[in-house]
């Protein structure tokens, strides 16, 4: 692997970011789908189910746009600044 530049550094703390803000979605969606079942009502619990699977299709996507820096993460952490480790 190259050593990344400044921009991949950049890419990449963007996409961990996200991910994280998807997962914390993703985390209020289960909460809000429990309520919801819980109160009964079929529509709602459909729609936040569909806003659920938007968010898993979402961590697909990242997943994948993170792949080239996990599959090689040893190289892609030490090529990494200090403080960023």
């Amino acid at each position: 692997m190259t050593k990344p530049k400044r921009r991949d550094y950049v890419e990449l703390a963007r996409l961990l970011d996200e991910q994280c803000r998807v997962y914390e979605m993703l985390l209020a969606l289960s909460r809000a789908q429990k309520e919801t079942f819980e109160q009964g009502g079929a529509t709602a619990l459909l729609k936040v189910i569909a806003k659920k699977h938007a968010a898993i299709c979402r961590l697909k996507t990242i997943d994948g746009e993170i792949e080239p820096y996990t599959s090689r993460w040893h190289e892609t952490r030490d090529a990494l600044p200090s403080p960023a480790r």
